[in-house]
């Protein structure tokens, strides 16, 4: 549970900052992605002592990288997305759409300004 809140916060950062810190914290997540998750736990296995509390500790380093990257991949399609509306919906309101694709864009334009 503790990942995937570490891979929430973290590719939401990189998604809605955008540019040189997207970059960044991408180079840091292809790194970890490169780690294999059992040479981890080993790693820490034998540093720390074999427990529960060791294995925790391993799988919340090496998993919240996917969902990190799933995140950061919804961000860059909020923000590239083409929220431009057709004139038809425009005389209309928001009658010409359906109730959530409405609210939906409203959100994304009021999020990204």
């Amino acid at each position: 549970m503790i990942d995937f809140f570490i891979g929430i916060i973290y590719g939401g950062i990189s998604g809605y900052k955008g540019g040189k810190t997207d970059t960044i914290m991408m180079r840091i997540i292809e790194i970890l992605y490169g780690l294999p998750h059992l040479l981890v736990v080993i790693l820490l296995m034998v540093i720390m002592g074999p427990s529960l509390t060791t294995i925790i500790v391993a799988l919340t380093i090496t998993g919240w990288v996917g969902m990190a990257r799933i995140v950061r991949d919804k961000y860059f399609r909020l923000r590239t997305m083409n929220l431009s509306l057709h004139p038809n919906h425009l005389a209309r309101g928001h009658q010409g759409l359906s109730e959530r694709t409405y609210f939906q864009i409203q959100w994304v334009r009021s999020s990204f300004k």
